[in-house]
């Protein structure tokens, strides 16, 4: 027998039998965990909002920006990334953050969110033409990619456009809207849409919309709006806030992706089995640490054992 094969199928084997004991631990603990740290990102987002309109001096209202930002953060990267991955599917009591009806506080349509990461992303890990994680506009993530002098150039747009604004982003990216004026550098072209028709144009920008126009309302319309003479203070607040979730959410998953260990794969790529893929997981990917605040806000909060089950089964 090949030996890469036989180091497959054991590495497969193993992952299976750490997934039956994995699945076997999560239940009501883990629907009660998200629950409270709902409740908590809901009371930093009162908190904030509150401070950040009362303030009268620059100390109490960056205070405000933070915790408004902490539950930013939490909603978009702990409860809603872990939702829509399925964390808590079919668990009782968790009904509300079941990935086909759970709706987050980010301005990223979530089927198409499922779709691009879930199914591209994970299906096809740092493979060409089918991983769309690969790419995110002009930026030149991984050799699959040809490489272009305007990569270059466009390095400090990626610091100064890109992160500063990353969440919108990625929803233009996932709902395929990026593909309608940017091609990929491959042979297809196109990350997500099927073509350039006006029907896939008019899907592509009814999806992004669909989350854009009700987000950005609340945070620069609704609320500054309430605030009366203090409009700009909270227009201000919410933008800092903003800004702030997408450079961290940027920076934590580029490090993540990205780097000279980090595998990429060409086109036509795919495992040859359950455990190849899941090596392909490993090797498209890397740990990184960060100071010991940050690790509260990004990966700690979240137990892994709920994601090993998705992980495991999503080709299945």
């Amino acid at each position: 027998m090949d030996p890469d094969t036989e180091h497959y199928r054991l590495l497969g084997e193993e992952l299976d039998a750490l997934k039956q004991r994995v699945s076997a631990k999560i239940g009501a603990d883990d629907v009660a965990y998200v629950t409270r740290l709902d409740r908590l990102s809901r009371v930093f987002e009162i908190v904030g909002r509150a401070l950040i309109y009362t303030s009268l001096e620059p100390g109490v209202f960056f205070v405000g920006v933070g915790a408004l930002w902490i539950h930013k953060q939490l909603q978009t990267a702990e409860i809603g990334h872990s939702a829509l991955h399925g964390a808590w599917d079919g668990l009782a009591g968790g009904e509300r953050f079941a990935s086909e009806t759970f709706r987050w506080d980010a301005p990223i349509d979530e089927e198409s969110w499922r779709y691009a990461h879930n199914v591209r992303h994970h299906g096809s890990p740092n493979v060409a033409g089918r991983d769309p994680d690969i790419r995110f506009g002009p930026a030149r993530l991984t050799e699959q990619t040809p490489y272009s002098p305007w990569h270059i150039l466009a390095i400090p747009f990626v610091v100064t456009v890109l992160a500063p604004n990353f969440l919108p982003v990625i929803n233009s990216h996932v709902t395929g809207l990026d593909d309608v004026f940017v091609n990929n550098g491959l042979p297809g072209k196109l990350d997500l849409l099927p073509d350039r028709s006006w029907k896939s144009v008019h899907d592509a920008a009814k999806r992004a919309l669909r989350k854009y126009l009700p987000y950005y309302l609340k945070e620069y319309v609704f609320f500054p709006a309430r605030a009366g003479p203090f409009f700009w203070k909270v227009l201000l607040g919410n933008w800092l806030s903003e800004i702030t979730r997408n450079v961290y959410t940027a920076a934590t998953i580029l490090c993540g992706h990205v780097g000279d260990d980090i595998a990429s794969f060409p086109a036509g790529t795919r495992a040859r089995s359950r455990g190849e893929w899941c090596a392909m997981q490993v090797e498209a990917s890397q740990n990184f640490e960060v100071r010991l605040l940050a690790r509260y806000t990004m990966g700690r909060w979240v137990p892994v054992r709920l994601y090993l089950p998705f992980l495991l089964w999503i080709l299945g």
